[in-house]
């Protein structure tokens, strides 16, 4: 098919040509690339309208390059690998206007951004419209997804897009007991750059996190965290570009072996606090930039003692 050439193997199914020159195509079965592809639908002169459906199709190079340009820029754009299955419906009119509907299912999928998203596991609902420039809205639901090593879980979002800007809209997560919510994500899929509104990060287990955490699995932390991230931006792939601001909040805590504290007392904690006075809450303000975090302020208390700075 010349909007996706790709070789099919093992081709099986019916077609029927009538006067008019319409083609019906019924259960046109076959594979590609590892992948169980299906087709049915109906060619005529002023409209292609098909279903057209896979299992199993791995977004190697091959793929990638046959994909349709618009499609294939948004593919690459989120530079999205790994395999997926779908079921779609596209229609295609003469002079290139083309729109199509597909149900996008992410099987241990990876985002190979910085930073990088794996094992994404879920599915992502699209309706597309094609002409000069691609019309683009839908839904992310992923029942898992990991960044940084962190697991994420019940990962929901709106999705639109107009021209190179792909924007998620209305992000929510849960991870290590807590609440992850996001205004709205964006990136230029031309440029690769990317802009986040706000994002907050509501009672986080610190104890469940530090175990999933390589540094952090021997120390001595507990309680609940709260971040606040604004105004976040950069390019993927440069962390000099990195840039935003926010605040980090902990109570309910047990904070002996927070890195901050430890660089700046060259004390041992336990011989000037007792262990029943352990900083039990905190908070840090903080500025992203040049590949730095600028603290303008930071505080923590325990029930004798306090240090803000």
């Amino acid at each position: 098919w010349k909007e996706i050439p790709l070789p099919v193997t093992e081709l099986t199914g019916e077609f029927e040509l009538d006067a008019a020159g319409a083609v019906a195509l019924r259960h046109l079965q076959g594979k590609t690339n590892g992948a169980e592809v299906e087709i049915h639908g109906t060619v005529t002169p002023a409209l292609t309208s098909l279903h057209v459906d896979a299992v199993g199709l791995t977004l190697d190079k091959e793929v990638r390059a046959a994909l349709p340009a618009s499609l294939r820029k948004v593919v690459e754009g989120l530079r999205l690998f790994g395999t997926v299955s779908f079921n779609s419906t596209v229609k295609l009119k003469p002079g290139g206007e083309a729109q199509a509907d597909v149900v996008l299912r992410l099987t241990k999928a990876v985002i190979e951004t910085e930073p990088r998203f794996e094992d994404l596991e879920g599915t992502l609902s699209l309706t597309s419209f094609m002409s000069e420039t691609t019309l683009m809205q839908g839904s992310v639901s992923l029942t898992r997804a990991s960044i940084l090593g962190k697991h994420l879980t019940d990962l929901t979002a709106s999705v639109n897009m107009n021209g190179p800007r792909l924007n998620f809209v209305n992000i929510k997560a849960t991870a290590y007991g807590g609440l992850i919510a996001g205004e709205s994500f964006g990136i230029d899929v031309d440029s690769g750059s990317f802009f986040g509104q706000l994002f907050t990060v509501d009672r986080l287990d610190l104890a469940e996190f530090a175990k999933d955490t390589g540094g952090f699995k021997q120390k001595t932390l507990a309680g609940r965290a709260s971040l606040e991230l604004r105004d976040f931006q950069g390019r993927a792939g440069d962390g000099a570009s990195l840039s935003g601001a926010g605040r980090l909040r902990i109570r309910d805590g047990e904070l002996w072996d927070i890195p901050i504290f430890l660089s700046v007392f060259q004390l041992n904690p336990q011989d000037v606090f007792k262990g029943k006075n352990a900083f039990e809450a905190g908070a840090v303000d903080f500025e992203l930039k040049g590949q730095k975090f600028l603290l303008s302020k930071l505080a923590f208390t325990s029930e004798t003692s306090s240090i803000v700075g």
